[in-house]
């Protein structure tokens, strides 16, 4: 499923230039934004595997500082001629995720994978170069794998994660099999929806999608639908677990993982244990 880069970005660097030195006299910001035949796919990196990128190889980055699912950024400014923001209003290619935009406060539409704002970084001049991984601890290129579901490894064990290894949850107040959320507004910002189009790998399971009343697909395991926790910033957290005594990680033992019956944290056979509050 990777692709690898489909051409040399010749003369990036030279092409933004000019609007670098006018946000340096005018104190604009620069953005660089898809143009209409840009899309998002997989890049091929052989020390990284498989990262995301522009429809022209070009790397893209999240920021650490940003609030996940906030629809907002933490770049602007001096920040934001470093970190140009990404915009994409095409069906990604080869990337499964939820994908969306939203308006910064300088009125400039961005794009957000899975609810992390996407950047490139100012000094990567050519395809598949990553030269913005790890700069300052906060900014990191988005690995992909080819498959969105995957077994994280937490402190509480082994629990349903993305491909970046970000913790899956439940939520109590969902009727599981009905196809539907009880989350929305100020609930699915903190609590941003999960949707997945791919088979899982190494998860046993009934993996589904369904369409939400704000016209969103949101992925289920067992008729249960998937979210993450805001508050998690790093691979294998789990602060969301317990949240309310309604929020709850997908524990999976080794058995679940070889294709037997499973469910998640609190749940048992067919049964969800847990007190609504």
């Amino acid at each position: 499923m990777p692709h690898s880069y489909p051409y040399r970005r010749s003369g990036w660097r030279s092409a933004i230039a000019p609007a670098l030195a006018l946000a340096g006299l005018l104190g604009m910001l620069f953005t660089a934004s898809a143009s209409a035949d840009d899309a998002v796919m997989l890049a091929s990196n052989p020390e990284l595997g498989s990262i995301l990128s522009d429809a022209n190889g070009m790397t893209l980055y999240t920021y650490d500082r940003d609030e996940r699912g906030a629809n907002a950024s933490a770049c602007y400014d001096a920040c934001a001629v470093r970190w140009p923001i990404f915009t994409v209003s095409e069906t990604p290619l080869g990337v499964s995720g939820v994908f969306s935009t939203f308006t910064r406060t300088d009125g400039v539409m961005q794009a957000a994978l899975n609810g992390w704002p996407l950047y490139y970084f100012q000094n990567d001049a050519n395809a598949g170069e990553t030269a913005g991984n790890g700069v300052g601890g906060v900014w990191h290129v988005v690995s992909l794998a080819p498959n969105m579901v995957t077994v994280g490894s937490t402190p509480v064990g082994s629990v349903l994660a993305d491909w970046a290894g970000m913790t899956l949850y439940t939520y109590d107040r969902d009727e599981r099999g009905t196809g539907t959320s009880a989350c929305y507004g100020a609930c699915a910002v903190r609590w941003p929806i999960f949707g997945v189009s791919d088979i899982p790998v190494g998860v046993a399971g009934d993996f589904t999608t369904f369409m939400r009343t704000d016209g969103v697909t949101q992925a289920a395991l067992n008729g249960w639908p998937l979210y993450y926790f805001q508050s998690d910033a790093n691979p294998g957290d789990t602060a969301g677990d317990g949240v309310g005594g309604v929020w709850h990680i997908v524990s999976l033992s080794a058995d679940e993982m070889m294709g037997n019956d499973m469910m998640g944290n609190d749940m048992m056979g067919d049964e969800m244990v847990g007190t609504e509050s």
